[in-house]
């Protein structure tokens, strides 16, 4: 399981809701979440930024290169993983707690 230091995404990252820095001395690299409700339905996504390049989990071209840093295993449920994608997922909690805060809000709007 990946074990990274997810923080709340400061206000320049709008659009996400965690970060977690995954760079080396030669490498700059941000893991990034974001979800958000559209339509009653939440709506997820990670994206992986190498340097100057972005790959994001809505684009399944993407997927070996997120998948290099995040499994699908790891993706939370309202997330697509594929037609054969892993049966359990385990994401992290940090993640999870965001899907949870959006189902709680959910029902209660």
């Amino acid at each position: 399981m990946s074990n990274f230091n997810w923080e709340k995404a400061h206000y320049l990252y709008s659009d996400c809701d965690l970060i977690a820095d995954l760079g080396t001395e030669d490498e700059t690299i941000r893991a990034m979440f974001g979800a958000e409700v559209f339509d009653g339905e939440i709506e997820a996504e990670f994206v992986i930024q190498i340097g100057s390049d972005s790959y994001s989990t809505n684009n399944t071209a993407d997927w070996p290169m997120i998948e290099r840093f995040i499994p699908r295993s790891e993706w939370p449920e309202p997330m697509y993983v594929g037609q054969h994608g892993p049966k359990v997922r385990t994401p992290d909690a940090a993640v999870e707690k965001v899907i949870n805060d959006l189902k709680k809000w959910i029902v209660e709007n």
